[in-house]
C-alpha cells in the first residue's frame, strides 16, 4: 500500500508544473476564477503532499555518488516538489506585489478590482501555508511577506495575516518560527518610525502568552535560549515604541502587554522603565486606560524582582488616586476592571508598605466611586473596600462620625496622604442601601455592619470567597442580562374610561354634556365676503 501511494506522488508531481502554469490563464472570460482555483488547489495539494521534514539541498559529493533507485526516485521527488513550491510562492508574491503597485491598469486580462480579489486569495494561501508547513522550506520567507501585510488598510488582508502569525506562535512549542516572526516585526516596527496597527502588539502578546505555556519535548536548553532571545526582541521593541514614539498607536498595546508581562523583564532595566511609565503618565498624552496600564506594569515590575529595588511608588498611588473619579457609568465603566487589579497589587499585596493614612483615603474615595459606575463595578469596589477594613482594621473609623480635630476632610485634593480621610465618614453607603442592584444593597449593609465574618450580615459563601475581579465579571451587564433575574409584575387591568368623571361638579358636568349634544349649525363658508367685510371695517 505504501509502495502504490509513493508511486502515485512520484508520479503526480510531474504534473504540477503544468497545474501552476494555468496561474498565467489569458482568457479573459476565465482568467480570474482560473487563477483562484488554481491558486487554492495549488495551496491543498502542496499541504498533503509535503514531507515533515525540511529538504536540504544536494552537495556535489552527493550527486555524484550512486545509489539505489528508490533513493534516485526520493531525491528527484524532493528535488521536483522544492522546485515547485518556489515558484509556487514566487507566483503568490508577484500577484500581491502586483496589485499593491498598480501595474495592472493597462491590463486587458484582469481588471484591478478583479486583481485585488486574487492578491486576498493569495494572501489567504500564504497564510495557509505559514500555519501548516513551519517545518518545510521556505518558511521564513512567507514570514517576510506575511508580516508586512498585517499592517495593511484592508481588513480581507490585515485580518487573515494577524490570525496566521497568532496561530504560529500558538502552535510553536520550540520556538524557531517565533523567533523569525519576532525579528521581522522589530525590524519593521522601527524603519516605520512605530506607525503601525496596534493588531501587531496583539499579536506578540499572544506569542508572550504561548511561551509561558509552552511545554515542548525538545532540547531544553535549546528552546529556553530561543525564548529568551524572542522576549528580548520584545521587549526591546516595547521599549523603544515607549522611549521614541509616545504618540504612537500602539502605545496601548505595549502598556496592555508591559502589564501582563513586566515580571520577565530584567532587572537591570527596572528603573528606566518606571521613569518612563511615570513622565508618561505626567504628559498628560494617554487615557485613563492608558494610564492605569502604566501604574498596573510599574507595581508588576516592584512586586517581582523589583522589591530588592528601593523605590518609593508614592507617585503611582497619587495617580491611582487621581484616577479614580474619572471612572463611571459610561464609557470608562470597563476600566474598573484594570482599577481593581491596580487596588489588589497596590494595597492588598503590598500591605506592609501601606500606611493607614493612605488605606483611609483609597477606602473613602472607593466608596464615593460606587456610587457613580454601573453595578458590577460597585459590587467589585465594596469588594475591595471589605478586603482592605479586614487587612487594615484600625480603618473601622471611617463607620463613625466624629472627627479627630486633626483638620478638615480635603475630598477634592489629590493626595490620598494628606487629605484627611480620618476626619471622614463613609456616608455613602447609606445610599448604597437603597441601590436598585440587590447584591449592592447586601455588600452596603455589610460594610456599615464592620464587614463581620458571621452573624446576619455577614455575607454568604458565594460572595464572601470571590474576589473583587470575579465579581466584577460575574455581574456584568455587558450582553444584557441582570444578575439576579428580575421577577415578573402581575399585569393591572385597566379601568374604565368615563366620561362623567371628568368634573366633580355635577353643573359643569350638565353644561359640557349641554353643549356636547347641541346640534351644530351647517352654515356655508365664503372667505371672500369674510375679507370684504374685515377690509371694510
Amino acid at each position: 500500500m505504501f509502495w502504490l501511494v509513493e508511486h502515485v506522488i512520484f508520479e503526480q508531481i510531474k504534473k504540477l508544473k503544468e497545474l501552476r502554469a494555468m496561474l498565467m490563464e489569458q482568457d479573459p472570460n476565465v482568467a480570474v476564477i482560473v487563477r483562484k482555483l488554481v491558486m487554492i488547489s495549488l495551496m491543498e495539494l502542496f499541504k498533503d503532499i509535503t514531507p515533515s521534514y525540511k529538504i536540504r539541498p544536494l552537495t556535489e559529493r552527493e550527486k555524484n555518488t550512486k545509489v539505489k533507485k528508490e533513493t534516485q526516485k526520493l531525491r528527484e521527488f524532493e528535488e521536483g516538489l522544492v522546485s515547485q513550491y518556489k515558484f509556487y510562492l514566487e507566483n503568490l508574491e508577484q500577484c500581491i506585489k502586483d496589485w499593491k503597485q498598480r501595474k495592472l491598469k493597462k491590463s486587458n486580462v484582469i481588471s484591478v478590482k478583479a486583481y485585488k480579489g486574487l492578491a486576498e486569495i493569495a494572501v489567504k494561501c500564504l497564510c495557509e501555508l505559514l500555519v501548516a508547513l513551519p517545518h518545510f522550506n521556505f518558511h521564513n520567507n512567507i514570514i517576510a511577506l506575511v508580516v508586512p501585510l498585517m499592517n495593511d488598510d484592508s481588513k480581507k488582508i490585515s485580518e487573515p495575516c494577524c490570525d496566521a502569525i497568532k496561530s504560529v506562535f500558538k502552535q510553536d512549542k520550540l520556538g524557531v518560527a517565533s523567533l523569525g516572526v519576532v525579528k521581522v516585526i522589530s525590524g519593521l516596527v522601527k524603519s516605520r518610525n512605530y506607525d503601525m496597527r496596534p493588531e501587531w502588539k496583539k499579536a506578540e502578546e499572544k506569542l508572550e502568552r504561548e511561551l509561558l505555556e509552552a511545554e515542548a519535548s525538545e532540547n531544553t536548553e535549546k528552546k529556553l535560549k530561543l525564548h529568551t532571545e524572542t522576549l528580548n526582541i520584545v521587549f526591546l521593541t516595547y521599549f523603544r515604541i515607549l522611549k521614541k514614539a509616545q504618540k504612537s498607536p500602539l502605545v496601548p498595546a505595549v502598556l496592555e502587554g508591559l502589564a501582563k508581562f513586566a515580571h520577565l523583564i530584567n532587572l537591570e532595566f527596572f528603573d528606566d522603565l518606571l521613569m518612563v511609565l511615570h513622565s508618561l503618565i505626567v504628559s498628560g498624552v494617554l487615557s485613563h486606560r492608558e494610564s492605569l496600564h502604566c501604574i498596573l506594569s510599574a507595581f508588576h515590575i516592584l512586586s517581582g524582582q523589583g522589591d530588592v529595588l528601593n523605590i518609593d511608588p508614592l507617585k503611582f498611588y497619587t495617580h491611582l488616586y487621581k484616577t479614580l473619579f474619572k471612572i463611571h457609568a459610561g464609557a470608562t465603566n470597563e476600566d474598573a476592571a484594570i482599577v481593581l487589579q491596580c487596588l489588589d497589587i497596590m494595597l492588598a499585596k503590598r500591605r506592609k508598605q501601606v500606611t493607614q493614612q493612605r488605606a483611609l483615603a483609597f477606602i473613602k474615595r472607593l466608596t464615593t466611586m460606587a456610587l457613580q459606575v454601573l453595578p458590577n463595578s460597585s459590587i467589585g469596589i465594596l469588594a475591595t473596600n471589605r478586603t482592605l477594613m479586614h487587612i487594615f482594621p484600625k480603618t473601622d473609623l471611617l463607620l463613625d462620625n466624629e472627627s479627630q480635630g486633626s483638620g478638615l476632610y480635603l475630598p477634592e485634593l489629590d493626595q490620598p496622604e494628606y487629605c484627611n480621610a480620618q476626619n471622614s465618614a463613609i456616608w455613602e453607603l447609606h445610599s448604597l442601601l437603597r441601590h436598585y442592584h440587590p447584591v449592592v444593597q447586601k455588600f452596603a449593609a455589610h460594610l456599615l455592619a464592620g464587614a463581620p465574618a458571621e452573624g446576619s450580615e455577614a455575607l454568604g459563601h458565594d460572595l464572601g470567597r470571590r474576589s473583587p475581579s470575579e465579581l466584577f465579571e460575574a455581574y456584568s451587564m455587558k450582553d444584557m442580562t441582570f444578575d439576579p433575574s428580575i421577577p415578573s409584575v402581575a399585569r393591572r387591568k385597566k379601568g374604565k374610561f368615563l366620561q362623567g368623571d371628568l368634573f366633580l361638579n355635577e353643573d359643569v358636568t350638565k353644561l359640557v354634556k349641554f353643549h356636547l349634544e347641541k346640534p351644530g349649525l351647517q352654515v356655508p363658508l365664503d372667505f371672500a365676503e369674510d375679507i370684504k367685510t374685515f377690509l371694510a371695517s
